[in-house]
């Protein structure tokens, strides 16, 4: 300790921390930055805890994705079985219509796929 300051500090008092030291307009602009640095923390946070736009599209699209394939499956299936026997005239329509919508599914199947690739490639 120096001598200016053992004499406007007595020794059984701790010299002053920087921030007592600090002009008034100092102590503002602290204060300031520490109150937005706080303000755009707490942004951060909040915007990490929901999800994003893009998220909830990716996920739904991942849902219908999964429900189209499901019903593919279920139209593939009973293609097979009507192409497998002897068809009567309602058997024949049956499995004329089940291919038409067979076709449909996988089209949009297609189609979900491609849009969910390129929502996943934006990211």
């Amino acid at each position: 300790m120096n001598i200016a300051t053992a004499i406007k500090h007595p020794p059984d008092e701790p010299p002053p921390s920087w921030f007592a030291r600090a002009s008034n307009s100092g102590k503002a602009a602290a204060g300031i930055v520490i109150t937005i640095g706080a303000i755009i923390g707490s942004f951060v946070a909040a915007d990490e805890r929901y999800a994003h736009a893009a998220d909830l599209k990716q996920l739904g699209l991942q849902v219908e994705i999964s429900q189209l394939e499901t019903r593919r499956s279920s139209l593939s299936d009973k293609v097979f079985d009507l192409q497998q026997k002897k068809k009567t005239a309602a058997e024949q329509a049956s499995l004329s219509r089940y291919d038409l919508e067979l076709k449909d599914v996988t089209r949009q199947l297609s189609q979900k796929r491609e849009l969910l690739d390129l929502i996943k490639a934006g990211k």
